[in-house]
């Protein structure tokens, strides 16, 4: 006899995972919504990141609790194994060593995304590094590529699309030098998760790689 294969999602599922999607694209990107309607936001600049990366995450993370009526373990937030973390520690030296090795080979130029970083303060630094790594999480690796694999059967789509948008705004803000120096750690990221598919693991690996841009900033002001 041959193996069913599960149906996919109702009609009614599929609708709400669309909104679903909808929903998160919104949150995560709703600044730069406001501001294409012509919303005047005050005090733009990296450090109001904090505040709508954490907007973001609160409403898709409602989403999923009032709406979808499902846990955070349906986008794979769930408590890592000790040999999770460790991985992630040894794929974090494996893209601090590419890093290192490029930086070497071509060394980096003057970013003024990097220079803005360093003229902020430490403590706003650590904020912008803390939600980075857990919002970003959450939308690109977590809800984004599980939703678009429920929707359409296939998880390289919602790789491929996460992957895109995850790319466009660090290459705005940093430069195409970016893709040479961190391409191969953002690379990392998408393999950690498809391979463990393990979002709190996948969070710390991205902390992990977004700590040393703290250094700049204690190098500004020492």
């Amino acid at each position: 006899m041959q193996p069913t294969q599960s149906a996919g999602p109702s009609w009614a599922g599929r609708l709400v995972l669309i909104a679903g999607l909808a929903v998160a694209f919104t949150a995560y990107y709703l600044a730069s919504l406001l501001r294409w309607f012509g919303v005047a936001l005050p005090n733009e600049g990296p450090a109001m990141s904090i505040l709508w990366k954490t907007i973001a995450a609160a409403i898709i993370i409602g989403f999923i609790y009032l709406i979808e009526r499902r846990s955070l373990a349906s986008v794979n937030l769930v408590r890592p194994s000790e040999k999770e973390v460790t991985w992630a520690f040894y794929l974090w030296g494996a893209s601090m060593t590419w890093y290192w090795v490029v930086s070497l080979l071509v060394p980096p130029a003057q970013s003024d995304g990097v220079d803005t970083i360093a003229g902020l303060h430490p403590l706003v630094v650590l904020g912008i590094i803390l939600t980075t790594a857990t919002v970003e999480e959450l939308f690109y690796r977590g809800y984004v590529i599980e939703r678009a694999r429920e929707l359409t059967g296939q998880i390289w789509i919602g790789v491929v699309v996460s992957l895109i948008i995850f790319m466009i705004p660090h290459v705005q803000f940093f430069g195409l030098s970016w893709l040479l120096y961190h391409g191969v750690g953002a690379t990392l990221l998408y393999v950690f998760y498809l391979w463990r598919r393990n979002l709190v693991a996948v969070m710390v690996l991205h902390l992990l790689g977004n700590l040393p841009i703290l250094i700049p900033t204690f190098a500004a002001r020492f």
